[in-house]
């Protein structure tokens, strides 16, 4: 969407695609983080049963970092990511809500370490049979 600054009697208006009614503050905050410091996904898949990891974690970046060029801070971030969701207690590991928050919190003290940037860190865990 186009995102077009008006100005009106009262000040400046932001006008966004067809809204009419402009911006809040907290979407312009949040639009002006990601163009900042980009966009980290990690994505878990665990089992129900055994609550064990059987697929990644992935890491996805979006004008954060390349991938590609950056392999072996990918492959940290994700053994950061295998060790926060280890630190879970067996009833926590049963808990998305509170694997994901553990895993963000991690990671993003990681990557700050590392990178000195803060990137939005979203964590998707995927519950397979």
């Amino acid at each position: 969407p186009i995102v077009e600054s008006q100005m009106s009697a009262r000040g400046e208006v932001m006008v966004d695609g067809r809204m009419m009614n402009g911006l809040e503050e907290v979407v312009l905050r949040d639009r002006k983080h990601l163009s900042e410091d980009g966009m980290v996904t990690v994505i878990l898949v665990i089992d129900r049963h055994t609550h064990r990891i059987i697929a990644g974690p992935d890491i996805v970046s979006r004008g954060f970092i390349s991938i590609d060029n950056n392999e072996p801070l990918i492959e940290a971030c994700k053994k950061v990511v295998v060790e926060a969701y280890e630190e879970c207690d067996g009833e926590s590991q049963e808990q998305w809500d509170v694997v994901k928050v553990a895993v963000r919190k991690a990671l993003r003290r990681f990557l700050r370490t590392e990178t000195d940037r803060y990137p939005v860190i979203l964590p998707v865990v995927v519950e397979v049979q």
